[in-house]
């Protein structure tokens, strides 16, 4: 089919089975101007078009915008997560969903049953609060006492009686009780997550994804620990208005003290 440009003339041959049906313009590659053409309807007729005469292909051929076919969209794979209660790898579609806990319909009835009776469920932390953290600092202030009585004496022993061996001796226990108990906390709780007066205690201290923190925080948090001191107890009375009983030091170095 021959066809020409009504805005500069240009003229050429265009293959009447490469236009789409319903197509009723072209745009000219030479001035860029949209012109009409005879309207092609769709027909069974497919002899007929393959004897229109073939010559060389025009330029105005390659403006015939193809027809392409949007591919069907591919269902998406279903999201798998972990039940909470037997840490099993499910389809999130036959499970149940509690808050953010993810239940499997095996697990269901018993997790169901924890919410009624009000028990822990398992991957829920439960937060000491402010008694049970006294009295395990108690505990460890009692293990760290004669720790420093012990280091005092020992010091006061080997240094000469006199008022500047006296003052020397002083600061040298003070450094040392320092740097134990800052060792004390950072071993215990990058070792055993607790401290031997927690552990007595059944607490632990944990980051706040629940999971165990390294000796260099465990050491920060006792000097952290200074600024609950000296800001008159005010530091640790924070555990008691505190949805996740933290104290001052917790802040600092996030982290969580809860029960085992």
């Amino acid at each position: 089919m021959k066809v020409e440009c009504v805005h500069c003339g240009a003229s050429g041959q265009i293959d009447e089975s490469k236009i789409p049906p319903g197509v009723t313009s072209i745009k000219c590659p030479r001035c860029k101007e949209n012109f009409p053409i005879p309207v092609i309807e769709a027909s069974d007729d497919v002899p007929a078009r393959e004897e229109v005469a073939r010559e060389e292909p025009s330029p105005l051929a390659a403006a015939i915008p193809p027809v392409r076919t949007a591919p069907a969209p591919s269902a998406p794979a279903e999201e798998m997560t972990n039940c909470t209660v037997c840490a099993s790898l499910y389809p999130k579609g036959e499970m149940a969903r509690f808050g953010t806990s993810w239940v499997c319909a095996a697990c269901k009835p018993t997790y169901v049953q924890m919410l009624t009776q009000g028990t822990p469920r398992p991957g829920e932390m439960r937060y000491a609060g402010f008694g049970i953290r006294f009295g395990a600092k108690f505990l460890d202030g009692l293990i760290l006492g004669l720790i420093s009585f012990l280091v005092s004496f020992v010091t006061g022993l080997v240094v000469p009686e006199s008022p500047e061996a006296a003052l020397v001796a002083g600061v040298i226990a003070f450094i040392l009780q320092t740097v134990i108990y800052a060792v004390y906390n950072g071993y215990f709780l990058s070792r055993n997550q607790a401290t031997p007066g927690k552990m007595a205690c059944g607490l632990k201290v944990v980051s706040p994804s629940g999971d165990r923190i390294s000796f260099a925080r465990g050491t920060g948090r006792y000097f952290a620990e200074l600024l609950s001191s000296v800001t008159m107890g005010i530091g640790y009375l924070m555990v008691l208005f505190d949805s996740e009983r933290r104290s001052l030091h917790d802040r600092v170095c996030a982290t969580r003290v809860v029960y085992k």
